[in-house]
């Protein structure tokens, strides 16, 4: 927001990438319970893993990612006051590559803090603050 004016906007879900699996397979295995599959059959580290390969080689996660970062004003930024070097080291974290080929989702969140200097600041979702 700037003088009460949305000028960027930037959702990132942790869970999107395990709700994507799950729609993944229950469209392939649409007779079992996809819930035991990944978390209480003995072999669900394995199917886990699997899924998760053949998932990263569709465009779907790709693309649902894409969508949660399309409406990023990437210039927004300086007014936290970023340089150019700094809103390219966003746009490079804040990239559907990136994003997907991090290790950890909650990097993300602190990799962001620290580029815009902001590391003291904590995360509260909105549904949460009464």
């Amino acid at each position: 927001m700037s003088m009460g004016e949305e000028i960027s906007q930037f959702h990132y879900s942790y869970e999107m990438e395990e709700i994507a699996l799950q729609i993944f397979l229950q469209e392939r295995f649409p007779e079992e319970d996809v819930i035991e599959l990944l978390y209480i059959n003995p072999d669900s580290d394995d199917i886990r893993q699997k899924a998760l390969t053949e998932l990263n080689k569709t465009s779907e996660l790709k693309n649902q990612i894409g969508k949660q970062l399309e409406h990023i004003n990437f210039n927004a930024f300086s007014l936290f006051h970023l340089d150019e070097l700094g809103i390219l080291n966003l746009k490079s974290l804040l990239d559907a590559e990136s994003v997907m080929n991090l290790d950890n989702a909650h990097i993300i969140v602190e990799r962001f803090k620290a580029l815009l200097n902001i590391e003291e600041m904590e995360w509260i979702r909105a549904d949460r603050i009464e």
